[in-house]
Parts: structure tokens; C-alpha cells; sequence
């Protein structure tokens, strides 16, 4: 088989398939099970492909019943974006399990650059629809609704902790672990929190033999930021999540901790089942996910998520 004939730059996969499901024209997708049909429909001209259960089910030899784990199928699927450049819409059964599961399997997809994923309302595990169809109950109304909405999560930034001093203090250096450390052995008093960030500190501190020693020089920023704390003189050095820490008057971020420290907050987005205007919301979450909304993302102290 040929290498793979590159084409123009385009849209990424799921816009690419957002597009053809808005199109005013009859959009045609077609069947892969493996790397080598997913380039057989590449080669074939069309513009999508559709990775259907029972045919993912039947490669493996086994029956269209959830026998063929989530784990192999999305092994598969990685083959099939490899062999083809073309938007994937994966026949997701029910979810493989419950809400978390379906969280976890479109975080998996996602990674492997597959552009969407559908579901049926029936109960875990689902039976092949040609098997008395009218006879297969269905899924709980409200379950269901909670599944679609954990598979809408967006991961759209990560938010990593730096270090702070008050305005005119000199900045210390932090550029390795051994400097973080020698920088908080001499300091007088730290500050941090007592939200996600001051626990990562806090279990920081006891990772690097130093949480006794900073116990009587640590002062807690309840109610308020880190910066203020460090720009009232209270503390000599604080940590908090950057996008935290930018906008204190009188608290310089000297950086974020060093690499083999950073701990990254994630923040994702998702929609209610019962959006009022779900078409804004989808176009606002794509825009923060998107290639466009990098710089701002990054000129926030944040990065892509």
C-alpha cells in the first residue's frame, strides 16, 4: 500500500464532520471496520466514514452485544484515523456503560482525533437492533439525557502554579527544583491557598521533604488571593494558580514552578441537557477548543486544554 497522498490543509476532523451534518445537501458516509477499509473509503472518494458496532464487532468474530470492549474498539479506530484523514463517526452503542464510561471513552476518542461519536437509548448491554427491535427496553429517560450531556465535556484550558513576590522585591530563581527549594528554605513566610492549588502545594511541600519546615512560616489566603497576601507585605512568597495571581496589583509572577513540578488544574466545558440556546453554546465551546483562541488562552497565564 502507498503511503498516504497528502491533501490541502482543512478543517479538522470534527468540523469537517459538523459541516457535512448542517449541510443543506444529502451527505453520504461510508462503513470502515479497520485501517485498511477506512482507506479503501478514502481512496473511494467519500467524504466521511462510518464505524459501525456490528461490523467493529464482527471483525473481532464476536456477536454485536458489548463482547468487543471499548478498549479494543478505540484501539481500532486509532489504525483507521491513521490510515485515512477523513472525519470518523463512531457507532458508540450505549455509551459502554454509564455516564463516566461515556466521558472516558469520547476523552479516548478525542485523543485519537475521532470526530464524533452517537449513541442509542437502550439499556448496557445493548442488543443488536435486528433482534426483536420492538421488543428492547429502553434507557432511563434522565440517564440517558446524562450521558449525552457527559459526553458534551470540553476540555478547554489548563491552569499551572506559579510564583509570586510583591512588586519591587527581587525575583528569585526557580528555574530547577533545587532552586525552588533553596528559595523556599530561606523565604520568611509563603502564602497559598487552601482551594485545588493549596492542597497541590501543600502536598508538594510534603513530597519534597519540606512541609514540617514551612509549617510555622505559612500563612493561609482564605477569602482572598494569594497576591494580596504577598502584596500586603504579609508574606515574602506566594503560590496560586497563575490566572489567579495576574491581576493583584503590587504581586510580581516571578514564573510557573519548575517543569517537574507543574501540576496542571483542568477546566473543561460542557451543556445542560436542557440549554436554552445549545447552537450558541456549541459555537462558544468550539471557539475556546478551536486554533484561534491559543494566544488568548496563553496570554491568560493558561494553556490549551
Amino acid at each position: 500500500m502507498n503511503a498516504l497522498t497528502p491533501r490541502p490543509p482543512r478543517a479538522s476532523r470534527s468540523a469537517q464532520l459538523r459541516q457535512m451534518l448542517l449541510s443543506p445537501q444529502l451527505e453520504f458516509l461510508m462503513e470502515a471496520h479497520n485501517g485498511l477499509s477506512a482507506r479503501i473509503v478514502r481512496e473511494a472518494g467519500f467524504r466521511g466514514i462510518w464505524a459501525s458496532g456490528l461490523a467493529l464487532s464482527a471483525q473481532f468474530g464476536v456477536r454485536d452485544n458489548n463482547e468487543a470492549s471499548w478498549t479494543q474498539v478505540v484501539d481500532t479506530l486509532e489504525f483507521m484515523a491513521d490510515a485515512s484523514d477523513l472525519p470518523i463517526l463512531l457507532d458508540g452503542d450505549t455509551g459502554y456503560g454509564n455516564f463516566n464510561n461515556m466521558r472516558r471513552l469520547v476523552r479516548k476518542l478525542e485523543q485519537r482525533d475521532i470526530a464524533g461519536v452517537c449513541i442509542e437509548d437502550k439499556q448496557f448491554p445493548k442488543t443488536n437492533s435486528f433482534l426483536n427491535g420492538e421488543r428492547q427496553p429502553l434507557a432511563d429517560i434522565d440517564e440517558f439525557a446524562g450521558k449525552i450531556a457527559a459526553g458534551s465535556q470540553t476540555d478547554i484550558v489548563r491552569s499551572i502554579v506559579g510564583l509570586m513576590v510583591r512588586t519591587g522585591a527581587p525575583a528569585p530563581d526557580i528555574a530547577t527544583v533545587d532552586a525552588f527549594k533553596t528559595v523556599l528554605r530561606r523565604t520568611k513566610s509563603i502564602s497559598y491557598s487552601k482551594g485545588p492549588s493549596g492542597e497541590y502545594v501543600a502536598e508538594l511541600l510534603q513530597r519534597l521533604g519540606l512541609a514540617a519546615e514551612m509549617q510555622d512560616k505559612t500563612i493561609f489566603a482564605v477569602g482572598r488571593f494569594v497576591g494580596e497576601v504577598v502584596a500586603n507585605g504579609e508574606a515574602e512568597v506566594g503560590m496560586q494558580q497563575i490566572i489567579e495571581s495576574a491581576p493583584v496589583a503590587g504581586a510580581h509572577l516571578v514564573g510557573p514552578l519548575p517543569p517537574e513540578l507543574t501540576n496542571y488544574v483542568l477546566y473543561s466545558a460542557g451543556f445542560a441537557a436542557n440549554a436554552g440556546n445549545g447552537a450558541a453554546a456549541h459555537q462558544f465551546v468550539a471557539f475556546l477548543a478551536s486554533p484561534e483562541a491559543v494566544g488568548i488562552i496563553r496570554s491568560k497565564g493558561m494553556e490549551p486544554g
